[in-house]
C-alpha cells in the first residue's frame, strides 16, 4: 500500500535559529536538552532534512523566545508529484487559534 504524502511540511530556519542561539548564549545541545530532543534530531531539523512535529515545535518557540511562527519556519506546499515544493510567504497560511500545530487559510 502507498503511503500518504502530506499536503504540506514545515521547516525550521537554521538562520533564526543560530541568531536566538547567539542571543541567549545556547549550544545547540543545550537546545536540544531544553526542547526535550536528541541533538542528532537537532542537526536533522537544522538542515531539512527532517521536519519537526506540532509539539516540537511549540517547544522550539518556547525554549528560543520565538512568538511568531513564520519567524521560525517555512511552511511548504508540497505537491502531488513532488516535483514543486513552494514555500508559503507569510499571510498566504496563517495560524489557527489553536496554535503552531493547527494552521488555517487566513
Amino acid at each position: 500500500m502507498r503511503r500518504r504524502q502530506p499536503a504540506s511540511r514545515v521547516r525550521l530556519k537554521p538562520e533564526t535559529v543560530w541568531r536566538c542561539l547567539n542571543r541567549l548564549n545556547l549550544s545547540q545541545n543545550k537546545l536540544a536538552l531544553r526542547v526535550g530532543i536528541s541533538s542528532g534530531y537537532l542537526s536533522q531539523l537544522m538542515t531539512g532534512t527532517r521536519c519537526p512535529s506540532a509539539e516540537v515545535r511549540v517547544e522550539l518557540m518556547e525554549a528560543l523566545g520565538v512568538t511568531e511562527f513564520d519567524e521560525l519556519f517555512i511552511l511548504e506546499i508540497v505537491s502531488s508529484s513532488d516535483a514543486e515544493n513552494v514555500p508559503v510567504a507569510a499571510g498566504g497560511l496563517a495560524f489557527g487559534a489553536e496554535g503552531p500545530g493547527e494552521l488555517q487559510r487566513s
